[in-house]
């Protein structure tokens, strides 16, 4: 399993060295950008999985930077830093996406139980999408009897049929589980959710 990568977005350049020796001690992966506008350009080649930004940045502040990545990596688990705590910018934070914040200075261990939990949370969310769709997978095929070659080899060509991004046209007799068939298609496809 590849590292978790950690982006650090801070127009402090102690801060973000701080941030990438602390984190980097933990086994992540951390890049570091000096604005929001670098860190977009940078999340262009390659995302991450958690990303911290200070509010009060030049060029573009924290606010504005996590509206933006929400548009290019909506997965990204968002936490702001910052030394101007106040509830306004903490509350406009969170309905923009993030997902914390703490206030600087910040207790180091505060920070990497943050980031562990975090990772965690998407991890379980993450299998339990999969095993979601694992039994709906189960379930779906289930309903549709028999057991003879012909319908094994049906079974086999919906799962085929349903990772295709194809126009599906079904035909058959009345009564012999064309709807079924539909079902199962669109629910092993990626967008049954």
């Amino acid at each position: 399993m590849s590292k978790a990568r950690i982006m650090v977005v801070d127009d402090e350049e102690s801060l973000r060295k701080f941030m990438k020796i602390m984190l980097s001690k933990e086994g992540y992966d951390v890049v570091t950008a000096p604005s929001g506008v670098a860190a977009l350009e940078a999340l262009k080649t390659r995302s991450a999985d958690v990303v911290f930004t200070d509010l009060m940045m030049p060029e573009m502040s924290g606010l504005e930077f996590i509206e933006e990545l929400k548009q290019v990596q909506p997965d990204a688990e968002c936490i702001v830093m910052t030394a101007f705590a106040s509830v306004d910018s903490a509350i406009e934070a969170l309905k923009l996406g993030a997902v914390d914040y703490i206030t600087k200075p910040f207790n180091v261990d505060e920070v990497k139980i943050t980031v562990s939990n975090m990772l965690s949370r998407r991890d379980i969310q993450a299998e339990n999408q999969r095993l979601h769709k694992e039994l709906g997978h189960k379930n779906v095929l289930d309903r549709f009897l028999g057991k003879s070659d012909a319908a094994v080899q049906l079974k086999e060509m919906v799962v085929l049929i349903a990772h295709t991004d194809s126009t599906v046209l079904i035909r058959g007799e009345s009564g012999t589980g064309k709807d079924l068939i539909a079902r199962g298609i669109h629910a092993l496809s990626d967008r049954g959710d």
